[in-house]
C-alpha cells in the first residue's frame, strides 16, 4: 500500500523488536477484515472500514455487522499493491442528504482514479444505494503512488490527495506539472448542481497554466492526510522515495498554492533539482525521518491531531506511524519554527495502513495484513480511588469542594477546567469540572459532577381579589412551604421592607412576587408574579340644594344617599327629594366600583308655603284606614299634582289633580306614617303634611 512492496520476510523480521518504550496501549476491537485500508465515521457511533477489494464494512457497538454498507468489487481494480478502494469521506451534511464519496482504482486500461458520489439507502442506514455519480477520472500511468485519501475540510470543500502516478522518481515530472492533477492536493466543491464546481478561492482558478482543481503541488504520495477537528489545520503524511519520509503542514485559512517540492526535493534534501526554482520557492516539511528498515521504517502513514478526551497526555499532538517498522510517534510544536517528536509505541503485529477517528475524536488504526482494527488508548496506571465531593449548601452558593484520592503518592500535577492547579478545589459552585492529573510519565482525565442543590420556588395562594379600591386592600398569602424562616415580598422587583409575614395586605398597584429563606438561609426562587391593581377613590362629592331637592355631582355609575347615617334605599340618582327633616349626606360609585368617602352632612328643615294655610285645605281623616280625602275647594290657586311617600322617602303615588276634591284609595298600603305633597305647575312643592294609616 506504499511506495514499496512488503512481504512475509519483513513481517517475520518485525517480531524481534522489543516493546519497552510504549506509553500507549492498543486494543484490538475488530478482526476478520480483508485488507482494511481506511477508517471513517459519519458523525454517529458507527465506524466505517474500507476493504481494499471494494467493500465498506460497519463496526457498531463493538461488533462488525454481517451486512456490507457498500460493495463495488465489480468496479474496483485491486490487483496492484497500491490499487483498490482507497478512500472514503462523508459529506458534512450527511445526516440530511445521505451523500458520501469514495476514491478507487477502476478496471479500465490504463487504470484510472475514480472519485465518485454515492448515497445511503432511505430505508436502511446501514446500506448504501449501489448507484454512483462519477466526479473525477484521473488516468494512472503506473500501479503505485495512487494517493487515494479523501477528506472534507473545515471550509466544507472536498480535498483529494493524488500521488505522482508511480514508478520511481516521478519520471514524468507530474508533481511539478501544473497541467496534471497527479502529485497534487485537489480541492473541489461538491455542493453544486453539476458533478462539482471549482471554489472561487482556489489559488489557480484564474491562472490558465494550472488546472483549477489544484490546491497545492509537489507531493509524491500523500497516502494519508487529515484535518485537525479543532482548528481545521491540514496535516499530510507524504511517503518518500527512498531516504526521507515527511510530514507537511498547512494552517486553516491558508490561501493554498503551496509547492511541497517533490521531485526537486525529498523532505528537506535535494533529489532532482534539474529545471527547479530557487529553494525559497518551496515549502518544506515540518518533520522528516530517515527511511531505514532496521530503525525507523520506510513508509510513513499519516495520522491525526488527537482531540479526544480519553488520552489527555496526547491532546493536541499529531500521531502518526511508519508502515514498515510499526513505530508510532507523536509530533508537537516546540517553537514557532521547530517541532519535536517522540516514539510512543512499537506495533509488532502487522503493518499500520491507516489511522482514523470516531465521532468523539478517539483514534484507531488498521493492521492491514492481520485484517484487524485497533484502538489507541493511554497506558497509564494513575487511577482515582475516591472522590470526596461536598455540594453547595444553597443553589447559588460557591462553597462546594472536591478532594481526590489517587493510587499514586508521587508528585502529581493537576490542571482543572476552571484554571486551578491545586490538588483540591474549594469555594466552587455546582457544575461539571474536568481535571487532567499527570505524573512524570502519563496523565489521566477525570470528570467530577457537583450536583446543584435543588432550589425551592416560593408560591402564592390564589388571591380573592386582585383589583381593589384605595380604601380596601388585596390580601397576599404565601403557600405552605417547609420551614420558611423569612418572607421577602417585592413590588415591581424592589423589596418591601415593612412586609415580612406569611399574610400581607397591600394597598398599592404593582407586580408582586415572593421569595423565602429556609433554615439554612437559602433563598428560594421567586414565586410567579401577581399583578395587583388599586384604583383611587372617587372625589368626595359636594351636595348642592335646590328648594326641597339635594343634588350631587353627575356622571357616576351609582349614588348612595344617607339620612342620619342610614342608607336610603330609594336614593340611587344624583338628585334626592327631601320629604322629611334631618341630616343628609352622599357617596358616589365610579366605573371601577369604587365608592367615595361620604360628603359633608346637609341639615334640611322642611318649610310650608304661607300661601297655603292649614285652614284652607281639608285633609281627613287622619289617621285613616282605606280612603284619604283632600278638599281643595277653598284654595284660590289650584296645585297641579299630588304625591305620597312612605317614611323612607320612597314614592308611592304621583298623580295629576283633577277637580277640587281628591279621594285616594290606600287599601293596598301597609300601616304606617306617610307624607303628602302638593306641587304647583312648575313642580315645586307648595304643601307638605303627614298622615297615619291604621
Amino acid at each position: 500500500m506504499r511506495s514499496r512492496t512488503w512481504g512475509v520476510a519483513y513481517l517475520m523480521f518485525c517480531v524481534f523488536f522489543v516493546n519497552g518504550q510504549n506509553s500507549i496501549k492498543v486494543t484490538k476491537i475488530a478482526a476478520g477484515l480483508s485488507i482494511p485500508v481506511d477508517i471513517a465515521h459519519c458523525n454517529d457511533d458507527r465506524i466505517f472500514i474500507l476493504q481494499k477489494a471494494g467493500k465498506i464494512r460497519i463496526l457498531q457497538n463493538g461488533k462488525l455487522l454481517d451486512s456490507t454498507f457498500l460493495d463495488i468489487t465489480d468496479k474496483v481494480n485491486s490487483r496492484g499493491n497500491e490499487q483498490g478502494l482507497l478512500g472514503l469521506a462523508f459529506h458534512p451534511d450527511y445526516k440530511n442528504n445521505g451523500f458520501f464519496f469514495v476514491n478507487y482504482i477502476d478496471k479500465s486500461s490504463p487504470a484510472q482514479t475514480i472519485v465518485a458520489k454515492y448515497k445511503v439507502s432511505s430505508i436502511d442506514s446501514n446500506r448504501a444505494v449501489n448507484t454512483e455519480t462519477v466526479l473525477l477520472k484521473i488516468t494512472q500511468p503506473f500501479t503505485n503512488h495512487n494517493g487515494g485519501c479523501l477528506k472534507f475540510g473545515k471550509d466544507g470543500y472536498l480535498y483529494i490527495g493524488m500521488g505522482d502516478g508511480g514508478s520511481s522518481g516521478d519520471p514524468n515530472n507530474n508533481a511539478q506539472n501544473p497541467k496534471e492533477l497527479l502529485g497534487k492536493m485537489l480541492r473541489i466543491d461538491v455542493n453544486s448542481d453539476s458533478t462539482y464546481a471549482i471554489p472561487s478561492s482556489n489559488p489557480f482558478i484564474n491562472n490558465n497554466n494550472y488546472r483549477p482543481e489544484i490546491w497545492s503541488v509537489g507531493l509524491r504520495n500523500p497516502w494519508r492526510f487529515s484535518f485537525d477537528r479543532l482548528n481545521g489545520d491540514l496535516w499530510i503524511g507524504d511517503v518518500g522515495q527512498g531516504d526521507w519520509e515527511e510530514v507537511d503542514y498547512e494552517t486553516f485559512g491558508s490561501k493554498g498554492g503551496v509547492n511541497y517540492g517533490w521531485r526537486c526535493y525529498e523532505g528537506n534534501h535535494n533529489y532532482n533539482v534539474t529545471n527547479c526554482n530557487a529553494k525559497q520557492n518551496y515549502t518544506f516539511p515540518i518533520h522528516e525521518y530517515f527511511s531505514d528498515q532496521t530503525k525507523d521504517g520506510c513508509s510513513i502513514t499519516g495520522g491525526y491531531v488527537y482531540r479526544g478526551f480519553q488520552n489527555p497526555t496526547y491532546f493536541g499532538k499529531y500521531i502518526f506511524a511508519d508502515y514498515c517498522s510499526g513505530k508510532i510517534w507523536w509530533l508537537e510544536k516546540a517553537t514557532d519554527t521547530t517541532y519535536t517528536s517522540k516514539q510512543i509505541y512499537k506495533f509488532l503485529s502487522n503493518q499500520i495502513s491507516s489511522f482514523g477517528e470516531d465521532v468523539n475524536g478517539e483514534l484507531y488504526f488498521t493492521a492491514i495484513a492481520e485484517g484487524a482494527l485497533y484502538k489507541i488508548s493511554q497506558d497509564c496506571n494513575l487511577k482515582v480511588l475516591s472522590r470526596d465531593i461536598k455540594s453547595p449548601l444553597c443553589a447559588e452558593d460557591n462553597n462546594a469542594s472536591v478532594r481526590l484520592t489517587l493510587n499514586d503518592t508521587t508528585v502529581l500535577n493537576y490542571n482543572w477546567s476552571n484554571g486551578s492547579r491545586n490538588a483540591e478545589l474549594n469555594n466552587i459552585g455546582s457544575g461539571t469540572y474536568f481535571v487532567t492529573i499527570s505524573n512524570s510519565t502519563c496523565s489521566i482525565l477525570d470528570t467530577i459532577g457537583i450536583k446543584e442543590t435543588p432550589k425551592k420556588k416560593a408560591c402564592l395562594t390564589p388571591v380573592f381579589q386582585s383589583i381593589v379600591c384605595a380604601n380596601d386592600s388585596a390580601l397576599l398569602i404565601a403557600c405552605d412551604l417547609p420551614i420558611a424562616l423569612q418572607y421577602i415580598w417585592k413590588r415591581d422587583g424592589v423589596i418591601i421592607p415593612d412586609l415580612a409575614s406569611k399574610r400581607v395586605a397591600v394597598r398599592e398597584s404593582g407586580i408582586y412576587q415572593l421569595q423565602i429563606k429556609d433554615e439554612n438561609d437559602c433563598l428560594s426562587e421567586g414565586s410567579d408574579s401577581l399583578k395587583i391593581t388599586v384604583h383611587p377613590l372617587p372625589k368626595t362629592p359636594v351636595i348642592s340644594i335646590s328648594k326641597d331637592t339635594l343634588i350631587g355631582p353627575a356622571n357616576y355609575s351609582s349614588y348612595r344617599w344617607f339620612k342620619l347615617g342610614n342608607f336610603i334605599a330609594s336614593g340611587i340618582s344624583n338628585k334626592f327629594v327631601v320629604i322629611s327633616e334631618g341630616d343628609y349626606c352622599l357617596t358616589v360609585v365610579d366605573s371601577n366600583h369604587c365608592e367615595s368617602e361620604k360628603s359633608n352632612n346637609v341639615k334640611y328643615i322642611v318649610a310650608k308655603n304661607d300661601i297655603y294655610a292649614q285652614s284652607k285645605i281639608d285633609f281627613y281623616p287622619n289617621p285613616i284606614s282605606d280612603i284619604l280625602i283632600v278638599d281643595l275647594s277653598k284654595l284660590e290657586i289650584m296645585p297641579s299634582r299630588f304625591q305620597i311617600f312612605d317614611s323612607d322617602g320612597n314614592g308611592i303615588i304621583d298623580q295629576t289633580i283633577v277637580g277640587k276634591l281628591i279621594q285616594i284609595n290606600l287599601k293596598t298600603l301597609s300601616k304606617g306614617l306617610f307624607v303628602f305633597r302638593l306641587l304647583d305647575r312648575s313642580g315645586e312643592a307648595i304643601y307638605i303634611d303627614k298622615f297615619l294609616k291604621i
